[in-house]
């Protein structure tokens, strides 16, 4: 799946200058600026981002005390125009025109760090490595669907949301920088990825609870929540997000020339 028009990781830009949709697609279309292509920052991140989603599977799969380590030495590929990553250990090699990160000890300690996490939410939760609860619905790299909203060019992709029925939401986002520490607090991002699902609508969670998992940034704890009733989440989507998100379908919004340039982080 392609990225959203109104992408949750750019919220931050596209809320507070909506006409910065318009004004990226017209400055693109005229060639003044090319369109995105990958920092070598950015796509270190998608790689240890790579390595999560592989090691959280082997979690859920049964290897409930798996350690990044068990992946050392491997390459992972990364297409530098976003559209995709993969992980080679025996030795096979990708595609020579993605840029290639070696899963060392410094991404093993940092992914250790999420794995960490995830595994303190389920044990919270009364799973273990003999299961999970029925109760309890755990996706990796899930989508966050807000066609409710009546936008489907809004959206997502989620590293982790761990949902117990009638009980708490986790959604939790992995960040490989080292640079910029990011504050789970009214983070958009995190908020549109709460809303998702209509916040997972058939389990009816009471609260969400927003992570950055941030292991590299030394200004930032390596693990920072924030907890948000499920309705303070739906009253925010429909009177903050909803109207900035028809505000960049206006050809007259506003847009502020330094919002522009503005990235999320990796």
């Amino acid at each position: 799946m392609g990225h959203s028009r109104l992408s949750a990781s750019e919220s931050g830009r596209w809320i507070n200058c909506p006409g910065s949709i318009r004004s990226i697609a017209e400055l693109e279309e005229n060639r003044a600026i090319k369109p995105d292509r990958s920092s070598d920052a950015a796509m270190e991140g998608t790689a240890a981002h790579t390595l999560c989603e592989v090691c959280l599977e082997d979690m859920l799969a049964g290897g409930w005390y798996i350690s990044a380590d068990k992946y050392k030495g491997c390459k992972i590929y990364v297409d530098p125009t976003g559209d995709g990553s993969i992980m080679f250990c025996q030795g096979e090699t990708g595609n020579k025109d993605w840029s290639v990160f070696e899963v060392d000890d410094d991404m093993i300690l940092a992914v250790d760090v999420l794995l960490h996490h995830v595994r303190e939410v389920l044990e919270s939760f009364g799973a273990n490595e003999d299961g999970i609860p029925l109760d309890v619905d755990v996706e990796i790299e899930a989508y966050a669907n807000l066609g409710f909203l009546g936008r489907e060019d809004l959206g997502g992709r989620i590293d982790v949301r761990i949902t117990q029925l009638m009980g708490d939401m986790h959604v939790i986002d992995y960040k490989h920088g080292r640079g910029v520490p990011v504050d789970p607090e009214l983070n958009t991002q995190l908020m549109i990825y709460g809303l998702g699902d209509n916040c997972k609508e058939d389990m009816q969670p009471g609260d969400a609870i927003l992570t950055i998992v941030q292991p590299r940034c030394p200004k930032n704890e390596s693990v920072a929540s924030w907890r948000i009733p499920v309705p303070d989440l739906q009253l925010w989507a429909a009177e903050v997000l909803v109207p900035a998100a028809e505000a960049t379908d206006d050809p007259d919004s506003p847009c502020i020339p330094c919002l522009l340039y503005t990235s999320p982080s990796p």
